[in-house]
């Protein structure tokens, strides 16, 4: 099965029912009859996400050999917090996010074959401008920011001293966009698409005892798929006309 195929089923997997569940608490859409768009993203909101990731990675040890064990498909989650400002159908903010990591790793053969060189992501925080249209209970936009990710690197040699670990926390840019839907007028639902790049770091590896067997460096690559659903606390004007009776 291909990596865009998993990726669609995982993503409906979790977005749906919680996308679901969500309209059924909210209520019918049609409560409120009309819609005004003065100023209905305006304000404070959280929110919590669930997402699917996947990426490359491209090792270069000291003697210039190279290997490139890229990330499996895998899950994230995590909560965002933001502002945004509506002037007419424009709307501007900023938003930091944290997403935990599940099983977003993968390993290939170090160079000579008698290895395996692994990665793994355990952490990715990302905080963003927002720009964005909004037309009817529909907000489209862009976003880009800057990323920190939590990185693992290990070499495996089949047990013992001579496996190596070793982490650090890599920061990059990362830049998407995506659309989001007033389920209420204050409860919304989206789906986005990040691409994270993260600059090349030096990872020395070591052993238990803490002996540096390795010194390589390592550049990674995400691409994550995030459905959202997100509460505003406050701010401007609903947005909505008052309900019929």
């Amino acid at each position: 099965m291909s990596v865009f195929k998993r990726l669609s089923r995982g993503v409906v997997a979790c977005v749906l029912p919680v996308g679901f569940a969500t309209a059924v608490a909210a209520g019918p859409f049609n409560s409120y009859q009309s819609y005004s768009p003065r100023d209905a993203w305006s304000g404070l909101y959280l929110g919590v996400h669930e997402a699917g990731a996947w990426g490359d990675s491209d090792w270069t040890f000291a003697n210039g050999s190279r290997t490139s064990p890229d990330y499996n498909l895998g899950a994230l989650f995590g909560g965002q917090i933001g502002y945004q400002q509506q002037w007419d159908n424009f709307v501007l903010g900023a938003e930091l996010s944290y997403s935990g990591v599940l099983n977003v790793d993968q390993a290939d053969f170090c160079p000579g074959g008698a290895r395996v060189c692994g990665n793994e992501l355990n952490g990715l925080l990302l905080a963003n401008a927002r720009l964005g249209y909004a037309f009817g209970r529909t907000l489209l936009y862009g976003t880009a920011g800057y990323a920190r990710a939590n990185i693992k690197a290990d070499i495996d040699a089949g047990g013992g001293p001579l496996d190596l670990r070793g982490k650090e926390k890599i920061s990059g840019w990362n830049y998407g966009g995506g659309f989001e839907y007033l389920i209420t007028p204050s409860i919304s639902f989206g789906l986005e698409y990040i691409r994270v790049d993260l600059r090349d770091k030096q990872f020395a590896l070591s052993d238990g005892a803490g002996v540096v067997g390795e010194v390589v460096d390592i550049e990674n690559t995400f691409n994550v798929v995030r459905g959202r659903i997100s509460v505003k606390l406050g701010g401007g004007d609903s947005g909505y006309a008052s309900p019929l009776k």
